[in-house]
């Protein structure tokens, strides 16, 4: 599936991708109060993920980067580490979304806001670019203003959208901008034709 007309493209999630990308739980996330059992539970999701493809594991410091080697001993080919520190684990709501613009593979990364400000999410919304700087991703980056969570939005990847409503569209998420202005805007940065 390509973009047409040169037209940025949102891919699906089920389309090839380089690698697979995971904040390991730690005591400031919300599973503290059960630390090890999510541990032993991203143990075997990062050992499944491992016979498939690369897996990138974000952890707080090093001291914690060699508890979960120890966790993964004989699972570290394609296994790579960041040290980032965050608010919790679900990058999947401010992690990087990837395009393919103008031929080429691109991510993009839209602000967090912890699902309408209810959590802090300031070290979590900082994670993306961070490790952009870093030079973790081999793609262009792009930062977008606009609030909204990768968890919340589905695409077929032929320009249809299904998105939580209430996660864009929303006067504390996205102040002054209506149905028509985000639709417009995600039309233009992910090319987006039909929302649902």
């Amino acid at each position: 599936m390509t973009a047409e007309n040169n037209a940025p493209r949102l891919i699906a999630e089920w389309e090839p991708q380089a690698a697979i990308m995971l904040v390991w739980p730690h005591p400031g996330s919300d599973w503290a109060s059960n630390l090890q059992q999510a541990e032993a539970a991203y143990k075997q999701i990062s050992k499944a993920i491992l016979e498939h493809e690369p897996l990138i594991i974000i952890v707080h410091d090093q001291q914690q980067q060699e508890h979960v080697s120890g966790l993964l001993e004989g699972h570290s080919r394609n296994l790579y580490f960041c040290t980032a520190r965050t608010n919790d684990t679900w990058i999947r709501d401010y992690g990087p979304l990837s395009l393919e613009r103008h031929g080429d593979i691109a991510l993009i990364n839209f602000r967090f806001d912890a699902w309408g400000g209810k959590y802090d999410a300031r070290l979590d919304n900082a994670v993306t670019r961070a490790l952009d700087e870093r030079g973790l991703f081999a793609c262009d980056m792009l930062h977008d203003p606009l609030v909204l969570e990768g968890g919340a939005v589905e695409t077929d990847g032929r320009g249809t959208l299904l998105a939580t409503r209430g996660s864009v569209i929303s006067e504390r998420r996205n102040p002054g901008l209506g149905q028509q202005q985000i639709e417009a805007r995600l039309a233009e940065t992910l090319g987006i034709r039909h929302f649902l």
